[in-house]
C-alpha cells in the first residue's frame, strides 16, 4: 500500500515538470525552416486548397520545411475549418503562396509561462497529496460522515 501511495505522489510531482507552454507570435519577414506555424488562410488561400485539404479550411498547423519572400512549403499536421473542426494531415506537404495567407505565426516555447504552469501544478498536486495523506482535514461533513466520540456514563 505504501509503494502505491508513493508511486502515486512521485506521479503527482512529476506533472509539473511535464507541463510547457507555448505562445504563437505574428511572423514577419522570412521565417526559419524547422519552426512549427500556424498558417492562416485568406479567403482566397481556402477557396485555392480546396482540392489538396478540402473546404473550409481557416488555418494550417504545421513544420515550415522551406520559406521565401513569396512562399512557404509546410508540413501540414491539422487542418482546422471555419467552423472550429480539426482534421488530421500528418505529412502533408502543401505550398502556400503569400496571396493565400492573411497571418503566418510561429509556436514557440515560453519559459514565463510554463515556470507560471508549473508552481500551479505544484501547488495543486501538493493540496491532492495532503488531501489523500490526511483525509482532508474535514470535520467528517454535514452528513454525519464523522465519528461520535464515546460517552461515559452519568454519575447521579
Amino acid at each position: 500500500m505504501h509503494s502505491c501511495r508513493r508511486s502515486i505522489h512521485a506521479a503527482l510531482l512529476t506533472v509539473p515538470l511535464l507541463m510547457g507552454c507555448y505562445a504563437n507570435r505574428l511572423v514577419t519577414g522570412v521565417p526559419p525552416t524547422g519552426i512549427s506555424v500556424e498558417a492562416e488562410l485568406s479567403p482566397i488561400g481556402t477557396q485555392e486548397l480546396t482540392r489538396a485539404i478540402g473546404p473550409n479550411a481557416a488555418r494550417l498547423d504545421g513544420i515550415l520545411l522551406s520559406a521565401s519572400a513569396d512562399s512557404l512549403v509546410l508540413s501540414v499536421r491539422e487542418v482546422r475549418l471555419r467552423d472550429g473542426q480539426a482534421l488530421f494531415l500528418q505529412g502533408t506537404t502543401i505550398t502556400l503562396a503569400s496571396s493565400q495567407l492573411t497571418a503566418l505565426r510561429s509556436r514557440t516555447f515560453d519559459p514565463r509561462r510554463t515556470v507560471v504552469a508549473a508552481g500551479l501544478g505544484l501547488a495543486a498536486a501538493i493540496l491532492i497529496i495532503d488531501q489523500v495523506r490526511f483525509g482532508g482535514g474535514g470535520d467528517g461533513g454535514a452528513d454525519g460522515g464523522g465519528t461520535t466520540p464515546a460517552l461515559a456514563p452519568r454519575r447521579p
